[in-house]
């Protein structure tokens, strides 16, 4: 009965796809235009989890996290630390709020690109294509910080 036994690989792969999905919830808040109504334990949580993967990744495994997963971390935890001060900004007014949506669009649009690229590093050995993926992302996510 091992069938509901998940290897390490599995399991980090799992909590990278959970926090994909946070980060579609918050795309559907932004959607509906419903961004300050999102709970910001939601985002605070992502960002601790994100914040834990190196290490995670080297208890797993007994190594340091590759280039890329290290990569891929500083900028998750960059995106999900922008969308939470987003989240706190204290400017409602309209004008300011449609300019905080399309930006914070832009952030979580990445931000869910990296998540998927994150779910297929833990299967991949290809380090370069991912270096490039994660630098592109980068930039298209600084379109939402501006």
């Amino acid at each position: 009965m091992s069938w509901f036994h998940l290897t390490k690989q599995e399991r980090l792969k799992a909590a990278i796809a959970t926090r994909r999905e946070q980060a579609e919830v918050v795309r559907r808040h932004l959607r509906r235009r419903e961004f300050y109504a999102l709970n910001p334990r939601l985002l605070h949580e992502a960002l601790s989890d994100a914040t834990e993967l190196p290490e995670t990744f080297e208890e797993y495994f007994h190594e340091a996290a590759p280039q890329q997963f290290r990569k891929a971390t500083d900028l998750e935890v960059h995106l999900w630390s922008t969308l939470r001060d987003g989240r706190n900004t204290k400017d409602y007014s309209d004008a300011a709020y449609e300019q905080l949506q399309l930006r914070m669009t832009f952030v979580v649009t990445a931000l869910i690109d990296l998540l998927t690229a994150e779910e297929e590093m833990t299967s991949s050995p290809l380090v370069a294509h991912y270096l490039q993926v994660i630098d592109n992302l980068r930039s298209y996510a600084r379109r939402g910080e501006t």
